[in-house]
C-alpha cells in the first residue's frame, strides 16, 4: 500500500507541475529500492476503450462510459469557470 500510496502522490506532483487539466497519463518505473521514476506525462491519452487510461479507469472501479463522462465534467466545469 505504501508503494501504490507513493505512486498516486508522484502522479498528482507531476499533473500539477505541468499545469495539466482535468485528465492525463503518467508513465513511472518503479525500481527495486522503491524510487519512482516518472517515464513520460502525456496530456492527451488516447481514450478509446482498450487503450492504457481506460484499462487504468477500469482497475480503479471506472467504467469507459464514467470515465469519459467525468473528463467531459471537468472539462466543462473548468471552462465555466473560467468564462
Amino acid at each position: 500500500e505504501a508503494v501504490i500510496t507513493k505512486l498516486q502522490e508522484t502522479a498528482v506532483q507531476a499533473f500539477q507541475a505541468l499545469q495539466l487539466h482535468d485528465y492525463g497519463r503518467i508513465d513511472f518505473r518503479l525500481a527495486k529500492d522503491g524510487t519512482v521514476h516518472v517515464l513520460e506525462v502525456n496530456p492527451n491519452p488516447y481514450l478509446h476503450p482498450t487503450a492504457e487510461l481506460s484499462m487504468a479507469a477500469k482497475k480503479s472501479g471506472r467504467s469507459y462510459v464514467e470515465t469519459i463522462g467525468e473528463i467531459a465534467d471537468l472539462a466543462m466545469a473548468r471552462y465555466a469557470a473560467e468564462s
